[in-house]
C-alpha cells in the first residue's frame, strides 16, 4: 500500500468500511512506510498467487528484465495484443540474496546410541525454503557435509 508490504494473518469487520487486522507486519521487506496511516482512496495491491514470480539467480542481481501486460477479461478477451501495451523495466533488486542469513542460535547436542544429534532453535526470517548445511572437519575448507537440513515453516 503506497509502496509499503503490509502482512496480515486476520481481517475482521469492525465497523461500516473498517478492518481489524490481526498480526499486523508493517515495513515487511525492507519497504519504507509512507505515512503512519494509510488514507482512504490510497494505492493497494493484493500480493497471492496470482503475483507474477520469476527466478533468478545472485548473478542476475542488477541485470534489467523487460516485461509486457496485455489485459483480459474473465472470458479470455479484451481486445489487446502484445504490440498494443508499453514494455514495463525492472531492475532486478535481489535483497532476499544479497542480505546474510540469520544466525542459529540455541544449539544443543547430545551424544546417543553412537550417534551425535544437534538441535538449533527455530530461524525467524522473511525467506522461506531456507536450508543449513552441518558439516564436519577440523577446518572449513576441508570439512565435508555431515547433514543438509530444511527450516520447517509449516510449524509457523
Amino acid at each position: 500500500m503506497d509502496g509499503e508490504i503490509i502482512a496480515y494473518e486476520t481481517a475482521t469487520l469492525s465497523g461500516k468500511n473498517r478492518y481489524f487486522l490481526n498480526y499486523l507486519v508493517r515495513n515487511a521487506f525492507g519497504t519504507q512506510a509512507a505515512n503512519v496511516t494509510h488514507p482512504a482512496g490510497s494505492k493497494f495491491m493484493r500480493l497471492d498467487g496470482g503475483v507474477l514470480k520469476v527466478p533468478f539467480d545472485q548473478s542476475r542481481i542488477g541485470a534489467t528484465i523487460f516485461l509486457k501486460f496485455v489485459p483480459f477479461n474473465v472470458w479470455g478477451g479484451g481486445g489487446k495484443t502484445l504490440a498494443d501495451v508499453p514494455v514495463t523495466t525492472y531492475t532486478i533488486v535481489g535483497s532476499a540474496l544479497a542480505s546474510p542469513l540469520p544466525d542459529v542460535e540455541n544449539m544443543r547436542t547430545v551424544f546417543e546410541g553412537g550417534f551425535q544429534k544437534i538441535w538449533w532453535d527455530d530461524v525467524t526470517d522473511f525467506r522461506s525454503g531456507i536450508r543449513y548445511k552441518v558439516y564436519k572437519g577440523d577446518t572449513f575448507q576441508g570439512a565435508r557435509v555431515v547433514g543438509d537440513v530444511a527450516q520447517d515453516f509449516r510449524t509457523r
